[in-house]
């Protein structure tokens, strides 16, 4: 993840108002750190997932009132987006795979 947010950030793009994290306290801390070697200042929200996986948890910094109100209001999204990433990133290893091994894939049937 810190290779993924130094090379974002090392590029001429713009900078993001916020940046949404797969994952929990540890992740946010290593890329709040990076930031703070960076001298950036951008928001983090982490979507960690629950206990017992089925209840997901944002983790941001309580005391921002703003980012408070934006994890708050667009949980669902946020979730939808995350889960979205997920299954991207799932079928396109699939698909890697599938080439790798020469073995033709499958088509969806619906």
């Amino acid at each position: 993840m810190e290779e993924v947010i130094r090379r974002r950030l090392r590029n001429a793009w713009p900078l993001p108002d916020i940046m949404v994290i797969d994952g929990g306290e540890g992740q946010v801390n290593r890329v709040q750190q990076v930031l703070n070697e960076l001298g950036v200042k951008i928001p983090i929200i982490g979507i960690a997932k629950g206990f017992d996986r089925k209840q997901d948890r944002l983790v941001y910094d309580v005391a921002n009132a703003d980012l408070r109100r934006v994890a708050e209001g667009w949980k669902e999204v946020l979730q939808k987006a995350r889960d979205e990433a997920h299954r991207f990133a799932g079928s396109y290893h699939r698909l890697l795979r599938s080439k790798a091994s020469g073995i033709p894939r499958k088509k969806k049937t619906k």
